[in-house]
């Protein structure tokens, strides 16, 4: 692999993983906001910091501006190499050419013209298929829904729950020298509740041509003397226009009201695990099929920081008892001679030792009064590091620093600008920290214990051309695919917890993501199959039943029982339902959040508990059914 701010250098598949190297956005976002692999390649930490940083410079003016001009026509030469060989696609190559002046200041004015073609070519479209097809823009929509009575609809429906909050205002309304008092939610936006797309539908399908014309015409007196003539019942305080468009109300807000209130909205839960694919190689003009059903995962397998594993020397307070082996390990060399006597009057049976020690106790004194019950012993634990520039070290990380002399010197380089780690660290190449100034070794990165666990990682290997050797490094997975609950034989629950690198693993073996009858996939496995240990581990054990899974956006009924349930399904009574479906938010280990179906923005506070916007769920509390919700907006219960 090239780096593209190093273009003769190549990044090593050991150094690709080693930490040092980070995803870079080639135009950055604040130029134009591209989270697209075409945006995206691998640069060096130290292009984020420090003097070398790229900063909010293109690519290609980072190079132009920094880097000499031999650095810069290497840099092109690689790219035109690179496109002409086909390993990166044209939309990156032209990203990493691409000048900030080439950019359009109006970038995002841009943006919505290419929604107003979208929407000019989805007309077009419909054309092929019915006789009359108009569009409407969102101000007209806003106006109508206002006019009609519209607008408050969702408002008035949630503020039960805004006003369990507290979240609600008084306001006064002047009309005709009357006051009146009504209730408002306090910040509400439509775009709070999901069924306002519902609502703009309804109002985009209920827009005439008309309303439109007369609107582009409005100026011609001819135009306003027609829309006077249609108007039966004129309000002073409106304008012509609204008077107009008023007494085309198609429906009554309560009655909009009514049906607005058994909307149930479809999700698409989860996504999919991975697809088949083929490789291909060219030779002779021609591309040949090399390999066939390659699994190729559909999102991240893992988070992109790559961790390194140590073992670290602590120092641990145990008892003695029949358990008991590491007499080696005991620091105290009194209490090791003791432990060692005592084993050597039972044969090294450690159970007849130390089973009964207030019976036969191991005294640390002459007079037999102090008894030896446990004992330091000096053990490894597994500690799972990450390199860090130095530059980003700050005086409340030190602690987390692994090596005992770097912490020191960065303390004491700290200490220098009064803990100003950003004046400390400011011009590191011409400022060095050394580690060995004799030898001239600087620290550039640090190494720092990250507090991760043994099941929070996976290993991957890593193969190091420059010495010929296969190591592991760590990563941690993405996000859960799903949470499955079974029953064990003796009838306990039981989560089962699988990442989206194991789900992706599963559709590699052949076995379904999730696993709803364990003992036939257990007998598959045991009579044709050898699969590697570590996954087999991450299977359910084949004696549990299932009972149900979770995956994000999946829908659940809550505080509803599941005989109301299904008579409500059966006699379509939605408004009993709709209040008591939730959506699979976040699921994590022993947790399980939901947001009521109609929240956009996730919710997980107190208030938001009291007032139903959401529900946080365990394994002993899961008391949620789960249901599908079709297109239609009908509801089924998930068998």
């Amino acid at each position: 692999m090239i780096s593209p701010y190093e273009p003769s250098k190549v990044i090593g598949l050991a150094e690709l993983f080693s930490g040092d190297y980070e995803i870079e956005h080639i135009i950055p976002r604040s130029l134009r906001f591209d989270d697209s692999y075409s945006n995206k390649t691998i640069c060096h930490r130290r292009y984020n910091s420090g003097e070398n940083a790229k900063n909010n410079f293109t690519a290609c003016d980072y190079m132009l501006g920094k880097r000499s001009k031999e650095d810069f026509d290497t840099f092109i030469s690689c790219l035109e190499k690179a496109y002409s060989e086909k390993r990166i696609s044209k939309t990156k190559y032209e990203n990493l050419l691409c000048k900030a002046v080439e950019i359009p200041p109006d970038f995002i004015n841009r943006q919505l013209n290419e929604t107003r073609y979208i929407s000019r070519k989805a007309r077009e479209i419909l054309l092929q298929v019915c006789r009359n097809v108009y569009t409407t823009t969102g101000s007209i929509t806003q106006r109508l829904r206002q006019l009609w009575g519209w607008d408050e609809i969702l408002e008035q429906i949630n503020l039960p729950k805004y006003k369990v909050l507290g979240l609600i205002e008084e306001k006064e309304i002047h009309h005709n020298g009357q006051i009146k008092i009504i209730e408002k939610i306090k910040d509400w936006s439509k775009r709070d509740d999901h069924r306002h797309h519902a609502i703009d539908a309804l109002a985009v399908a209920c827009t005439q041509q008309g309303f439109i014309q007369r609107i582009n015409t409005l100026n011609a007196q001819h135009t306003r003397n027609e829309m006077r003539r249609e108007i039966s019942n004129y309000k002073e305080r409106l304008s012509l226009l609204d008077n107009y468009l008023i007494q085309f109300k198609p429906f009554d807000t309560a009655e909009i009201t009514n049906h607005v209130e058994k909307i149930n909205i479809s999700f698409k839960p989860g996504k999919k695990v991975a697809t088949y694919n083929v490789r291909k190689i060219k030779k002779g003009g021609r591309k040949e099929i090399m390999q066939r059903n390659i699994v190729v995962p559909r999102g991240p397998l893992s988070e992109e920081s790559v961790y390194g594993k140590i073992k670290r020397k602590v120092t641990r307070t145990v008892k003695l008892d029949k358990k008991f082996t590491g007499v080696e390990s005991i620091t105290d060399e009194k209490a090791k001679n003791l432990v060692k006597n005592r084993l050597l009057e039972f044969d090294f049976d450690a159970s007849k030792a130390f089973g009964d020690l207030k019976k036969f106790p191991i005294w640390l004194d002459a007079n037999q009064t102090v008894p030896l019950t446990e004992v330091d012993i000096i053990d490894y634990e597994t500690e799972y590091v990450i390199k860090y520039p130095v530059t980003n070290i700050t005086l409340k990380d030190l602690n987390f620093v692994v090596d005992k002399k770097v912490r020191e010197l960065l303390a004491e380089r700290l200490k220098q600008y009064d803990n100003n780690h950003k004046e400390a660290f400011k011009d590191i190449t011409n400022n060095p920290i050394w580690l060995n100034e004799e030898k001239k070794i600087p620290i550039k990165t640090v190494r720092c214990y990250t507090g991760i666990s043994d099941d929070s990682v996976v290993p991957i290997k890593v193969y190091d051309n420059t010495w010929d050797i296969e190591y592991e490094k760590y990563v941690k997975p993405a996000n859960n695919h799903h949470i499955a609950i079974y029953k064990d034989e003796n009838g306990k629950l039981q989560e089962h917890v699988v990442t989206f690198w194991h789900a992706v693993e599963r559709k590699k073996y052949g076995i379904p993501a999730i696993i709803k009858k364990p003992s036939e996939i257990w007998d598959d496995i045991l009579n044709n199959r050898e699969l590697p240990q570590a996954f087999l581990d991450k299977l359910p054990l084949d004696k549990w039943t299932y009972v149900t899974s979770m995956q994000q956006n999946e829908c659940f009924a809550f505080n509803i029982t599941p005989e109301d349930l299904t008579t409500a399904i059966s006699n379509k009574n939605y408004k009993r339902i709709t209040p008591n479906i939730y959506r699979v938010r976040k699921l994590t280990k022993g947790s399980f959040w939901f947001n009521q179906q109609y929240e956009t923005t996730p919710r997980e506070s107190v208030e938001d508990k009291k007032a139903g916007r959401c529900i946080q769920a365990s394994l002993s509390s899961m008391r949620g059914i789960k249901v599908k919700i079709n297109i239609l907006g009908d509801i089924f219960i998930d068998e």
